[in-house]
């Protein structure tokens, strides 16, 4: 929805003109698919500690939900080719 918003609104058309403004969402995508990778190794090598018991054995980890509804808005929104695609979808003049 916010790729149809902005599309709708002409920002979208300013992404697709400008190489700066393109390459600034395109490089905080893959900085924050990163950050999302190294939390995820640092997550897992964590719960690998914790998940023994006093036997040894392991014991499943349950984890709640993280906002997981966030993180694919945050990766959606920083993917710079969806809005180039909206772009053609609502071309403004």
């Amino acid at each position: 929805m916010v790729h149809v918003v902005a599309a709708a609104a002409g920002v979208s058309v300013f992404l697709a003109k400008s190489a700066a403004a393109f390459a600034t969402v395109k490089y905080a995508g893959a900085a924050y698919l990163c950050f999302l990778g190294v939390r995820m190794i640092l997550d897992a090598r964590k719960d690998t500690d914790k998940g023994k018991n006093n036997n040894g054995t392991h014991v499943p980890m349950v984890h709640p939900r993280r906002g997981a509804l966030r993180q694919g808005i945050l990766t959606e929104v920083l993917n710079p080719k969806t809005a180039l695609f909206f772009s053609l979808l609502f071309p403004n003049s």
